[in-house]
C-alpha cells in the first residue's frame, strides 16, 4: 500500500470511528489484483462482543472489508429469504440485480413481465428497508463481505 493509500485508509477509519460513515477505496495488491476496501462503523454491541465486556468499555470499532474488485458477490438467495423474509422469486431477483443485471434483463431471463419485476423490486426495497436500488446494492455488498459464500 502506498503512503497515499495508507493515509486515505486512516482517514476512512477515523471517519467510521468518529460518527461518520467511513467510505470505500481501491487498493492494488502486490500481485496486480485490485481490492475494494470498505470501512464502516461497527454494528452496535460488536465492541462488547470483541472485548468481552458489556458495551465495549467505550471503544469505537470500525468494520473493514477487503474484497477482490472483479468478484461480483452477493449473498445466496436462501440467506436473503431468511434475513429479509423475501419470497424465493424476490430473492432471485435481488441476487440478479446485485450481479449487475437490469430490471429488463431480469424480466427477460425469468420469462416474466417487466411490471412483475418492478413490483418485486418494490417489495425487495420495502422488506430490506432500502431507500433505493443503490442503497440496496450497498447492503448486499456489505452482506457479501461479512457472510460466508454459499454455493
Amino acid at each position: 500500500m502506498s503512503r497515499e493509500e495508507a493515509g486515505r485508509l486512516r482517514r476512512l477509519v477515523f471517519s467510521a470511528t468518529s460518527g461518520g460513515a467511513g467510505g470505500v477505496m481501491r487498493v492494488a495488491s502486490r500481485d496486480g489484483s485490485v481490492l475494494a476496501v470498505m470501512v464502516a462503523p461497527a454494528p452496535p454491541g460488536l465492541a462488547g462482543e470483541v472485548r468481552g465486556t458489556e458495551g465495549g468499555a467505550g471503544e469505537v470499532l470500525a468494520l473493514v472489508i477487503l474484497r477482490p474488485i472483479n468478484r461480483k458477490a452477493s449473498p445466496h438467495a436462501d440467506v436473503l429469504c431468511e434475513m429479509f423474509d423475501f419470497s424465493r422469486a424476490e430473492a432471485e431477483v435481488a441476487v440478479a440485480l446485485t450481479g449487475g443485471a437490469s430490471a429488463e434483463d431480469v424480466a427477460r431471463k425469468r420469462g416474466v413481465s417487466l411490471m412483475t419485476v418492478r413490483t418485486q423490486i418494490r417489495a425487495i426495497l420495502g422488506k430490506s428497508e432500502a431507500e433505493n436500488l443503490r442503497d440496496f446494492e450497498r447492503t448486499m455488498a456489505t452482506l457479501a463481505g461479512v457472510l460466508p459464500q454459499f454455493g
